[in-house]
């Protein structure tokens, strides 16, 4: 494991970071820590490489994007469209910014 946190610093340098807010799922929220025990099989699950990239080693194919999923901002569920529409008010604070990376980036 010593070489993938040497993986994940370069990786964050470049912008592509995983969500820290958890995502909504069926089974209740989820973060990026619960994708990694089983990535292989996780990341393969609908828009999960986009809200966990780093994770996922996802950056190169997919580049810098907004998540796809549904995720937990307090106890709400909001996707990143919910920001894109009024950035300006709605974009605050840096775990909105790596989870909706061009909406807020």
């Amino acid at each position: 494991e010593e070489e993938d946190s040497d993986e994940e610093e370069e990786e964050e340098e470049d912008g592509c970071v995983d969500s820290p807010l958890p995502m909504f799922t069926k089974n209740g929220p989820r973060d990026c820590a619960w994708v990694a025990e089983k990535a292989t099989k996780r990341c393969m699950m609908s828009k999960v490489s986009s809200h966990c990239p780093d994770t996922c080693e996802s950056c190169e194919e997919i580049g810098c994007v907004d998540s796809g999923r549904k995720f937990y901002v307090g106890n709400r569920t909001r996707k990143c469209r919910h920001f894109a529409k009024k950035p300006i008010q709605r974009c605050v604070g840096d775990d909105i910014e790596q989870t909706c990376r061009v909406s807020c980036g």
